[in-house]
């Protein structure tokens, strides 16, 4: 069954690409993928691509801010899989919002929008000192106005700032008024009172000892039974660790390799399409405790 789907929007619409399928039982890979397409999340969907010989299809029969629903089958000697998870993808952002990076970046970020949520994804060194780089989700506001925000993790970093921001233009050393998650768990009014100007961070506030035990149950957890402290008011050491290994070589189910007989691998070091194309490692906050 394909997993993994994963949707981008283009300028001429959406680009969905997935992980390549394996038959569990002959070890035979996909030979080709059927995408189906609703705008109805319980359907019904359309064929709207057949025989693709690679996990990738572009779509560009869409249009504009319409939610889409995708699944994906993959077919090979031995028959049809079942369809893949469906995938929401909003062709474009709903309007108004738009979305650009601010600042020099090294990477280009993207929003992305599923009918629900907003993804973020970006590269940048701050939102502080005199300029901020970073990407930003944004709606133009004129007049007194309310943002509302709800922050869903995981976050890919401990080090992301996610939040709202009120900001007076796109330039990167441009005024500013946020609310930001900034590193250590801690909420705080960030901003910048004029053009170039440096940053303040305006009495940073701990998240206190009821929002962990609810919302961070996890960490808290950690903390105190690894490290003998309360994360609502210690501060959490920080060590180096190794965060995840990847695996790869390719398996059957009792462990041995495929074309190296004698050769056996388990666990991440083995990849026979159950977890080897991702990683099972955890929250690295909670593995860095």
């Amino acid at each position: 069954m394909p997993a993994g789907l994963i949707a981008r929007t283009t300028r001429e619409g959406i680009r969905i690409t997935w992980v390549g399928s394996v038959e569990p039982d002959s070890y035979l890979d996909a030979q080709s993928y059927t995408v189906s397409r609703s705008t109805n999340s319980s359907g019904p969907f359309q064929t709207i691509a057949t025989q693709l010989s690679s996990p990738a299809y572009h779509d560009t029969n869409t249009k504009p801010r319409t939610v889409y629903f995708y699944t994906v089958t993959a077919s090979n000697a031995i028959g049809t899989s079942s369809s893949s998870a469906k995938l929401a993808v909003n062709s474009g952002l709903p309007g108004p919002f738009m979305s650009r990076d601010v600042g020099k970046v090294g990477l280009p970020g993207y929003s992305e929008f599923n009918g629900q949520a907003f993804t973020m994804e970006g590269e940048g060194h701050d939102i502080g000192g005199i300029d901020d780089s970073f990407h930003f989700a944004y709606a133009p506001m004129t007049g007194d106005g309310t943002i509302t925000a709800r922050i869903i993790r995981p976050m890919s970093s401990q080090w992301a700032k996610p939040g709202v921001m009120m900001r007076e233009n796109l330039d990167s050393d441009s005024r500013h008024a946020s609310v930001l998650l900034i590193p250590h768990w801690s909420g705080a009014l960030v901003s910048r009172s004029k053009k170039g100007g440096e940053t303040t961070i305006h009495k940073a506030r701990h998240l206190g000892e009821k929002h962990l035990t609810t919302k961070l149950l996890e960490v808290f957890d950690i903390c105190r039974d690894f490290a003998g402290i309360n994360p609502a008011h210690d501060l959490i050491p920080v060590r180096p660790t190794q965060h995840y290994s990847m695996g790869g070589i390719r398996t059957d189910h009792r462990g041995e390799s495929v074309g190296l007989k004698g050769l056996f691998a388990a666990g991440e070091a083995a990849c026979w399409d159950l977890h080897g194309f991702n990683r099972l490692g955890g929250n690295s906050v909670a593995e860095t405790v």
